[in-house]
């Protein structure tokens, strides 16, 4: 499972109903925007194009083709503001591409989905909900909407494992399916509006938009079947629950549940049945409810940590205890508590590692999701995590990802299961194993040569290995094929490359262009633009060294 953080602006404003279909081009003086077939241009809608706070004249509009011009000899930034409609007028609205003069198509391409609203070979719609509801109205159908993104392990599974198979095709040939692209900065709303805290998140929802349902992770088939066979049996939403939750019978866990994974966990708490024995949702909503209190204000610290204090103690022998302990010893303060802590945690690990009839009980109540089939990495990976949060930037911490790496190469995962794979790259890069990870990544790139995700993890391997001639041609090429947050990421590799490589105007030149580009600014993109901004100061010492 992947978590995502949200943030709550736009970058590029407006839905993207008509984006699939436009295509833009900056020469030295002119900025193009073309249509396909089926599309045009609003005449009547304010286009305009703005560079450096200046209106650009347009100069030409034709029903699909539009120009701005002359563009100033010298300019930073700009953003166009582009009215499209379909040509059978079910939908008119604005375009915001931002755009830079030291980018160019490398800051522009990557703002255009060109695979909007097809069809592709699994059955999903891609990326246009919209248009996916008015056909569930159309159809009185349920949606299924993957919420997943190219990076993302266990997206990979339910891809390479699940939705091009038979059995699922046929368990869903009544449902509507649609795949957003959490990597996609024009769909951070979706995410938000529906609490998109972790991929892969299979949502099910009518046509009134409104939820029945989700499973969080990658889940086998065993899960899977019975959960869209309920659904479609008893198509129940969330807020119908709540209208009879006192009246009829099992509605209130059903309801209590459902709110758990839909991120709901103070609301959840109120409908679970007070009896001796709770779900293991209950437990899991009651450590979420308390985090969220703390995060919200610090004097609820004390509450939190009793909460997982009293959680822990509730499942002492369960997986998800070992991420309890994580979370605990990062809030306490008395080095003595945390070793202890620590030690307790780390002995579960092991002697879950060393007996698999344990193990199958311990992660019953846990998590497992991409893991599934793979529980003692699962098991190891959790091990690492709580050394690293007590012993970080150690040789302890060191020794733990070794550890994660060797046991995850003991189930010698073949290159055809990718989202496993990948998960084996990110832990023996993390162990520091670039001899490893060299050989890995080689393999997986022979068979996924176009993944920009693949491509931007292997460009990491060869800075680490200081093959920054390598680095910089791969960098390229990932770059072409990445988009959204796996672009900008690839492009701090990137740079940094170009830095170590002392090829200065080039490092700033990609640098300035993505600093300058609005979705930078996105809250998961923090750390990318600090380091951007750190790479700038680099290049100032290092030019002034000269």
């Amino acid at each position: 499972m992947t978590k995502l953080l949200i943030f709550l602006s736009l970058s590029f404003g407006a839905n993207s109903l008509g984006r699939g279909s436009l295509q833009t081009q900056t020469t030295n003086n002119t900025y193009t925007a073309n249509l396909a077939e089926g599309f045009h241009f609003n005449k009547e809608a304010p286009n305009k194009l703005i560079i450096d706070k200046n209106t650009i004249k347009m100069t030409s509009l034709t029903s699909r083709e539009i120009q701005f011009g002359p563009l100033p000899a010298k300019w930073n930034s700009g953003r166009a503001a582009l009215y499209v409609c379909d040509d059978a007028l079910t939908f008119c609205e604005p375009n915001f591409i931002d755009l830079s003069k030291n980018t160019k198509e490398i800051a522009q391409k990557n703002t255009i989905n060109e695979n909007f609203g097809i069809v592709n070979e699994d059955g999903f719609i891609q990326d246009d909900l919209e248009s996916a509801l008015q056909l569930a109205k159309k159809r009185k159908a349920l949606l299924l909407v993957d919420f997943s993104a190219r990076w993302c392990p266990g997206c990979i599974r339910y891809e390479n494992e699940t939705f091009h198979t038979e059995q699922f095709k046929t368990l869903t040939k009544n449902y509507i399916k649609v795949k957003i692209d959490v990597d996609r900065f024009e769909n951070i709303k979706l995410s938000k509006e529906f609490s998109i805290s972790a991929i892969p998140t299979l949502l099910v929802l009518n046509g009134k938009r409104q939820e029945l349902d989700r499973l969080i992770d990658y889940q086998p088939t065993s899960i899977l079947k019975p959960f869209l066979q309920e659904l479609e049996a008893s198509p129940i939403t969330i807020s119908e629950l709540k209208k009879h939750a006192d009246t009829k019978p099992g509605y209130r866990e059903i309801l209590a549940k459902r709110l758990v994974t839909a991120g709901k966990y103070s609301e959840s708490l109120k409908y679970f049945s007070k009896r001796d024995v709770l779900p293991p949702e209950y437990l899991y909503a009651k450590v979420k409810y308390a985090a969220e209190q703390f995060k919200l204000d610090s004097k609820n610290k004390d509450h939190y940590i009793a909460t997982l204090k009293e959680a822990i103690q509730e499942e002492p022998k369960s997986s998800r205890s070992i991420v309890w302990r994580t979370d605990l010893i990062s809030l306490l303060t008395d080095r003595k508590e945390i070793e202890a802590e620590v030690k307790n945690g780390v002995r579960l690990a092991d002697e879950l590692l060393n007996d698999s009839e344990k193990l199958q009980v311990a992660v019953k109540t846990d998590l497992v999701g991409e893991y599934t089939d793979y529980e003692k990495f699962f098991v190891a990976i959790e091990r690492a995590e709580l050394i690293e949060a007590a012993y970080e930037g150690t040789s302890k911490s060191k020794n733990a990802w070794k550890v994660a790496a060797k046991i995850g190469t003991k189930y010698k995962i073949p290159p055809q299961r990718f989202g496993p794979s990948l998960r084996l790259l990110i832990i023996v890069m993390a162990a520091e194993d670039y001899k490893k990870a060299d050989t890995l990544s080689i393999s997986l790139l022979k068979q996924y040569p176009d993944n920009g995700d693949l491509l931007r993890r292997r460009l990491k391997v060869l800075i680490a290995t200081n093959k920054l001639t390598d680095a910089i041609i791969l960098g390229k090429s990932a770059l072409e094929n990445s988009y959204g947050r796996n672009e900008v990421w690839v492009a701090e590799s990137l740079a940094k490359a170009l830095v170590a490589n002392n090829e200065l105007d080039k490092a700033d030149s990609l640098i300035s262009g993505y600093l300058q580009r609005t979705d930078v600014n996105w809250t998961n993109l923090q750390s990318t633009k600090k380091s951007f901004e750190d790479m700038v100061a680099q290049i100032k010492a290092k030019r002034l060294s000269k």
